[in-house]
C-alpha cells in the first residue's frame, strides 16, 4: 500500500486553526481561548504579517501592476498595499485599426477610438457594449479604458470569431477613484478574433474617453534614480517619454516620479512594475491564509512566540524553546523561498579604449 499523493495545493488551513495552534504552543489552555484573547491574537497576527515584509523573501507576495503615465504629470501613487516597487519597464503597444466600431446603448463609438482623450463616448443606458471589428484575426494582449466618471465599474472583456457570438475572456470589477482615470489590464490567452468588445455590467452607463485594444507589447527596462540623483536633476520637468524613475516611499504607498514628464508621445504608453505587496490581513477567523503551506510551521512558531508576550495564560518560560523553533523553521522556509533561475552578477566594469 502506498501513501496518498501531495499535489502541493494549499490545505484548508484557516486563520483560527493557526492561531489556536500557536496559542497551544505558547502554553495557553483551551479554556482561556476567550473572545478577548482572540481579539489580541488577531492584532498580533496582523502585525506579524506586516513584519514579514521586512524579510523581503515571500515570492508569492509579489505581483505585476500596469500603471498609466498621465500627460504632463510627473508623479502618481503606486497602488495601496504597495510598500515598494522593485523594477519598472516602459511598455509600448501596437493599436490595430478597427474596420468598424459600434455602441448599442447610445453615444458615438468612434469617439472611444479616435486617440483624443477630450472626446467622450457616453452611453445612455446600462448593460451596453462598445465593440471593435477588425480585418481578420486580431489578438489583444492589453486593454486600456479611460473612464470619465469616478465610481465602481464592472464589465466583461469579450471576443467574437464571427461578430455574432461572443465569448468572455475576462471580467473586471474596479473602483475608479477620480474622473478621467485610466484602467489598464493585461489579457492572457487571447485568441486571434474578428471582434473585441467591452460589455458593461455595472449599475451606471459606460462613459469613456478612450478604449484601447493593444497587442505586440515592447518592454524596455528603465533604471531608477537614487534620492541624491533625483534631487540633483537640474530640470525635473523636461517633457518626453519616461526613461528613468524615482520612488518616494510615503506612509500610504510610494509616490512614483518619472522623468522626462510624459508628453503627447507617451499618451498610450504604460509602465509595468513588479512590486512587493503587504500580505492580506486577517479580518475573519474562517478565512484562508495569504501564506503558502511551506511557511506554515515557521509562521505558527513565530506567532506563538509573539503571543507568549501578549496574552493572559501564556507561559513565558517557553520563550527560549519557541525562539529556537522559530529560528529553525524560518531558516528552512527562507532557504527554500528562492527563484531557481541562475543568478547573474554584473560587476559594473567598463572597457576604455585609449
Amino acid at each position: 500500500m502506498t501513501s496518498g499523493n501531495n499535489t502541493g495545493a494549499l490545505r484548508p488551513y484557516t486563520a483560527i486553526q493557526m492561531t489556536e495552534a500557536a496559542l497551544r504552543q505558547a502554553g495557553v489552555k483551551q479554556a482561556m481561548f476567550t473572545s478577548e484573547t482572540l481579539d489580541i491574537a488577531m492584532d498580533v497576527f496582523n502585525r506579524m504579517l506586516d513584519d514579514m515584509l521586512n524579510l523581503g523573501l515571500q515570492l508569492w507576495g509579489r505581483d505585476r501592476v500596469v500603471l498609466p503615465p498621465y500627460f504632463n504629470r510627473q508623479q502618481g501613487p503606486l497602488p495601496l498595499g504597495t510598500p515598494v516597487g522593485i523594477d519598472l519597464q516602459q511598455r509600448t503597444l501596437l493599436r490595430p485599426q478597427p474596420l468598424l466600431v459600434q455602441t448599442d446603448q447610445g453615444g458615438d463609438a468612434s469617439l472611444a477610438f479616435d486617440g483624443n482623450l477630450s472626446t467622450v463616448c457616453q452611453q445612455t443606458a446600462i448593460d451596453g457594449s462598445i465593440t471593435a471589428i477588425y480585418q481578420g484575426g486580431t489578438v489583444v494582449t492589453q486593454l486600456g479604458v479611460m473612464f470619465v466618471q469616478a465610481g465602481p465599474q464592472a464589465f466583461f472583456v469579450e471576443y467574437s470569431m464571427d461578430g455574432i457570438t461572443w465569448q468572455a475572456i475576462d471580467m473586471v470589477s474596479v473602483t475608479i477613484d477620480a474622473p478621467n482615470t485610466w484602467f489598464w489590464k493585461e489579457i492572457d490567452g487571447a485568441p486571434p478574433a474578428l471582434g473585441w468588445r467591452l460589455r458593461n455590467v455595472s449599475t451606471q452607463p459606460l462613459v469613456v474617453a478612450e478604449v484601447y485594444f493593444g497587442n505586440n507589447p515592447q518592454d524596455i527596462p528603465i533604471p531608477p534614480f537614487t534620492y541624491d540623483d533625483w534631487d540633483a536633476l537640474p530640470n525635473k520637468n523636461t517633457p518626453g517619454q519616461p526613461i528613468q524613475w524615482f520612488q518616494d516611499r510615503q506612509l500610504a504607498a510610494p509616490i512614483l516620479f518619472v522623468w522626462p514628464v510624459p508628453d503627447a508621445t507617451a499618451l498610450f504608453m504604460t509602465l509595468v512594475t513588479r512590486r512587493r505587496r503587504f500580505l492580506n490581513q486577517i479580518t475573519d477567523w474562517q478565512q484562508s491564509l495569504d501564506i503558502t503551506s511551506r511557511w506554515y510551521e515557521g509562521i505558527t512558531a513565530s506567532l506563538a512566540r509573539r503571543l507568549c508576550k501578549e496574552v493572559e495564560g501564556a507561559e513565558l518560560g517557553r520563550m527560549p524553546m519557541l525562539l529556537a523553533e522559530e529560528a529553525s523553521a524560518m531558516q528552512l522556509a527562507t532557504g527554500e523561498e528562492r527563484d531557481p533561475a541562475p543568478s547573474r552578477y554584473n560587476p559594473g566594469l567598463e572597457v576604455y579604449n585609449f
